[in-house]
């Protein structure tokens, strides 16, 4: 096996190690470490040698709350908010472009 191959994936297991453990750690839930793991790596696929990212993120709310209410819909009590982010491979917005929509839905009992 190539010596460059073993370095990749060893890099990227200790990447996927060390969000694991700060993730748990910091008590964030493990599907949002999925999920920037996957963004991970296809921005490591479309950019193997970049130094830095950046991202942009739009918040939207349903129709009927305003912003100040975090998402709270009444009648379905729960709060709903949808996450527009847009991935660049490079710093300043530069660089390839990955966009993903999140859904985050909270339900209060």
């Amino acid at each position: 096996m190539n010596i460059k191959i073993i370095k990749r994936k060893y890099i990227a297991i200790t990447a996927t190690a060390f969000l694991t453990i700060a993730a748990t750690y910091l008590g964030i839930p493990l599907r949002y470490v999925t999920i920037y793991m996957n963004i991970y790596a296809v921005i490591k696929s479309l950019e193997p040698r970049t130094t830095g990212v950046s991202y942009k993120m739009n918040s939207y709310f349903h129709k009927n709350c305003g912003t100040y209410s975090g998402g709270y819909i009444s009648k379905i009590n729960k709060y709903v908010q949808k996450q527009n982010y847009t991935w660049y491979t490079k710093k300043g917005y530069a660089g390839s472009k990955i966009s993903k929509t999140i859904y985050r839905v909270k339900h209060i009992y």
